[in-house]
């Protein structure tokens, strides 16, 4: 079989594109991971502050207090978790 001046050229497109694809599934990947650490931690951390909210109740901590202690948490774990999102939307 003869191979002609541009069978060299079409292999080493092939190539590129095939390298070009490899790296679009890695970085699909990685941004869906990030995605997936942003709902993690907001999903914990909604648990967790109600669980801590609980607790303080149950310690007989004024109402006030455990509000003002549940909103400040789940305030700082929404926070971090819509950064992830963000990055996430990024890459």
């Amino acid at each position: 079989m003869h191979r002609g001046p541009d069978s060299g050229r079409m292999a080493r497109a092939t190539e590129r594109t095939t390298r070009s694809v490899e790296t679009q599934d890695i970085i699909y990947a990685v941004s869906e991971g990030i995605d997936f650490a942003g709902v993690a931690i907001i999903a914990m951390g909604a648990v967790i502050g109600v669980l801590r909210c609980a607790r303080d109740l149950l310690r007989q901590d004024r109402k006030v207090d455990a509000y003002s202690r549940l909103r400040t948490f789940l305030g700082r774990s929404l926070l971090l978790g819509l950064e992830f999102l963000v990055a996430g939307d990024i890459i």
